[in-house]
């Protein structure tokens, strides 16, 4: 291995992001334990992405968005981050609960709404009053919890949780959770 194979210029280290218009810098492992390739070694290797501090995609209408969330407690300094600094986070996210990447992920507040409009339409007492309590309840839970945000630098993605349980990666996605 000579010096040049770790200088930056080296064209296979950096590469623009084509959807949000960043420089993305991944030079050579700075560590490695083991011989081989993984598992039966582990390399440490840095990640320069200045946009993708505390980045979060998103799929609206299949079209990929990218908003600053929080910083990335990881960084090493700058846009400076590294490929162990994976996370998954259980948020409440309200516009995934009301349906922004799949018409699925707004499955409680479509029933809730339903189940809201038939105990209105009848004769009010105190059981369809309570009823209804105890309907919109369930359906405000369903906004709450209801995403994952997995980080992997540089990037986050966010699964929206679906009916049965599993999580939905978004449109054009197929990671499974």
């Amino acid at each position: 291995m000579r010096i040049s194979d770790y200088a930056l210029k080296a064209r296979n280290q950096y590469g623009v992001d084509l959807t949000s218009g960043y420089l993305k810098l991944t030079p050579k492992p700075d560590l490695v334990t083991g011989n081989g390739g993984f598992p039966y070694s582990l390399p440490y290797q840095r990640v320069y992405a200045p946009g993708a501090g505390g980045m979060t995609n998103t799929f609206i209408q299949s079209v990929r968005y990218s908003y600053p969330t929080d910083a990335d407690p990881a960084l090493i300094g700058g846009a400076w981050t590294h490929k162990f600094a994976m996370t998954a986070q259980i948020q409440s996210d309200g516009f995934a609960g009301l349906g922004r990447d799949s018409a699925l992920g707004a499955d409680k507040i479509i029933v809730g709404m339903v189940v809201q409009r038939l105990l209105n339409s009848g004769p009010v007492d105190l059981r369809s009053r309570l009823a209804m309590i105890f309907a919109t309840h369930w359906m405000i839970n369903g906004l709450n919890r209801n995403t994952v945000v997995v980080s992997q630098p540089p990037w986050r993605q966010i699964f929206t949780k679906l009916p049965d349980s599993s999580f939905d990666p978004g449109p054009g996605r197929s990671e499974v959770l």
